[in-house]
């Protein structure tokens, strides 16, 4: 997803509301024996200063299918992370992304909150125990 500045200030749109949804990318999926099964939708607000400066205050989600990370059983998880980038015109400081010729390209912020809303395993459930060893029950001992 794209954003003109120069079309948003010609049209006097400083505030706004972005929804979109990115392919796929199994790359970004840490999680073993686990991939994305949905795009990822990125919903927000926006809101572009005076500077330039682009602020977006949202949320990305995305379905997380695979195996469960303790039993191997068949596993899935909605997931959201925090999406709250902020584009400067040049040079940007820490945790800033940087835009040149009037466009700014949301595609890595998406990418970087995915990244950052992870998870470690994916879980069957909640509590789920794991696999079962040995034992008549087929509960571990």
């Amino acid at each position: 997803m794209v954003i003109d500045i120069r079309k948003l200030n010609a049209e006097h749109r400083y505030e706004g509301e972005l929804h979109f949804t990115l392919p796929p990318d199994n790359g970004l999926v840490t999680v073993p024996l686990a991939q994305m099964a949905s795009g990822i939708e990125a919903n927000g607000v926006y809101r572009l200063y005076e500077d330039d400066t682009l602020e977006v205050r949202g949320k990305v989600r995305f379905l997380l299918r695979g195996a469960c990370s303790r039993c191997l059983q068949p596993a899935e998880q909605w997931l959201e992370a925090e999406w709250d980038p902020v584009f400067v015109r040049g040079e940007p400081e820490e945790e800033e992304y940087s835009y040149e010729r009037d466009t700014v390209d949301l595609g890595q912020s998406v990418k970087d909150a995915v990244l950052l809303g992870m998870p470690h395993v994916l879980l069957c459930k909640e509590n789920c125990e794991g696999i079962a060893y040995g034992g008549e029950d087929g509960k571990a001992e």
